[in-house]
């Protein structure tokens, strides 16, 4: 609990007036407090609320911040960030001598604009983390790799995978004097929300790890993934480097905005991909070659000259895809070859992006259960096929991919089906695929699915082979659940 809280706040000092001074066409609602105070934080949770504390009245969906005002003030807030049109006579009624209102047009711009102008007065060098597929793990790997260069109170990675519109700028107002770099990772799902966030996270540096199926309910093609994603560049500042994969389908986009930019390019790549971009002398591009799958072992090269070679804690070429993205991030920031070898030895991926789990029984479990789009769902599938042993899946519906969600949840039912031994499935479309194709396992009782998977590890338990099983889906399918019962003791 106290760990779900303190993703809510960010802890800082700034004066109060500095503060409002900070918000563009903000209000104080008052009656004559000390103004002269120090703030001491912000949450955009009542229940995370500290002394001294300024709350966001965030409205969301399901709930309005404005409603928990009560409860900021017993918690000793000093102020809480209001919109104008919910004041009404019960908040005003709140205001005394400790407590009063900072009145705004929206809240959500408000923080955006705070958020710009505390990163503004930050002094260190700040990477942003795009991308569909990937993107928390290369922050995470980039943090790790930072850590040993720096030292862990010198640099700042975003708390988990906060990178929308509230997350961001959260991060944006956790930056202290004591962080030389920060990691940013930035998210969408809508045209124009990269835009809004780079301009507030004003990156000196930024990393697109790729450009994917994601989204496309709303994006409609990867090409507009990757101009969405691209659109970062515009925004870069001092250093102005951007570090991008090759890739022939859409390369191009990232190269014109970075040439339109005047930025610098780092690009990174498997040693044997094509481009329609030629390898130029001025570009510092990393390249990785995999010299073993299980354990995955390879070599990164640095213009062609070796970097060195590393065993890693993860499956398949779009994991070593996604590390040689950071590692080219790494090398732009100016991390020395140890470092960048010895963080990507000792870094293991997080809870449900690839964290594998060893049961008792010898049985590997993959963890990938946060996320998925057809292009992560394929690479995984693709990995498997590569392994010897027996291996199943467990696959939960992809959000967000639109008209096509029936042909493409088909698709990756048809592959895993030629490749794998075993197939489970949970969700709406994947249970159309299974009726269409008359083929693959579908549940609709999470209990059932979790029961017979185990038999199904018990089972290659008994027959002595050794067994993987990859569970992944979108984060509304909740195979977190599936994966915190199997590898319970």
């Amino acid at each position: 609990m106290i760990e779900k809280m303190s993703a809510k706040v960010a802890r800082f000092e700034i004066p109060l007036l500095l503060l409002k001074k900070w918000i563009p066409n903000s209000f104080f609602l008052d009656r004559f407090p000390n103004k002269n105070r120090i703030v001491k934080g912000l949450s955009i949770d009542s229940r995370a609320v500290e002394k001294n504390f300024i709350y966001l009245s965030i409205k969301g969906k399901t709930y309005d911040g404005h409603l928990f005002l009560k409860e900021v003030k017993k918690n000793k807030a000093i102020a809480a960030i209001v919109e104008k049109n919910k004041i009404n006579k019960e908040l005003l009624e709140m205001i005394d001598h400790d407590f009063f209102l900072l009145s705004v047009d929206n809240v959500i711009e408000a923080f955006g604009k705070l958020a710009e102008r505390v990163r503004k007065a930050w002094e260190g060098k700040l990477i942003t983390v795009t991308g569909s597929n990937g993107k928390t793990t290369a922050k995470e790997i980039i943090s790790a790799i930072l850590k040993i260069e720096v030292g862990a109170k010198s640099q700042f990675s975003s708390y988990g995978n906060q990178n929308n519109h509230i997350g961001v700028p959260l991060n944006l107002m956790r930056l202290n004097v004591q962080n030389k770099f920060a990691v940013i990772e930035m998210g969408m799902n809508q045209m124009g929300e990269i835009k809004k966030l780079s301009s507030m996270a004003q990156p000196n540096f930024s990393l697109i790890v790729n450009a994917h199926r994601e989204h496309q309910e709303f994006l409609g093609s990867i090409r507009a993934t990757a101009e969405e994603n691209g659109s970062v560049i515009s925004h870069l500042i001092e250093n102005n480097i951007v570090i991008f994969p090759k890739d022939k389908k859409n390369e191009d986009v990232w190269w014109k905005l970075a040439n339109k930019n005047k930025s610098t390019v780092f690009r990174f790549s498997m040693f044997d991909d094509e481009s329609e971009f030629a390898d130029m002398d001025d570009v510092k591009e990393v390249t990785c070659k995999i010299l073993g799958n299980n354990p995955l072992f390879i070599e990164l090269a640095l213009n062609g000259d070796s970097i060195g070679r590393v065993q890693l804690n993860g499956l398949g070429e779009h994991f070593a895809r996604t590390v040689t993205g950071a590692v080219a991030a790494s090398i732009a920031l100016g991390l020395s070859h140890e470092s960048i070898l010895q963080g990507l030895k000792t870094f293991t991926p997080i809870k449900g992006r690839g964290l594998f789990h060893h049961l008792r029984n010898g049985a590997v479990v993959v963890d990938d259960s946060y996320n998925a789009n057809p292009d992560s769902v394929h690479a995984a599938i693709t990995t498997m096929a590569n392994i010897t042993g027996r291996k199943a899946m467990v696959l939960g519906d992809m959000a967000e991919i639109g008209e096509n969600s029936e042909s493409i949840h088909r698709e990756i039912l048809v592959l895993a089906l030629e490749h794998l031994d075993e197939v489970f499935l949970i969700g709406k479309y994947f249970s159309m695929a299974s009726k269409s194709l008359k083929q693959g396992k579908s549940y609709s009782s999470e209990k059932k699915l979790e029961e017979d998977v185990r038999s199904w590890l018990n089972l290659t338990s008994s027959q002595k082979s050794s067994s993987l099983l990859w569970i992944k889906g979108s984060r509304a399918s909740n195979l977190d659940l599936i994966v915190n019962c199997l590898v319970s003791p």
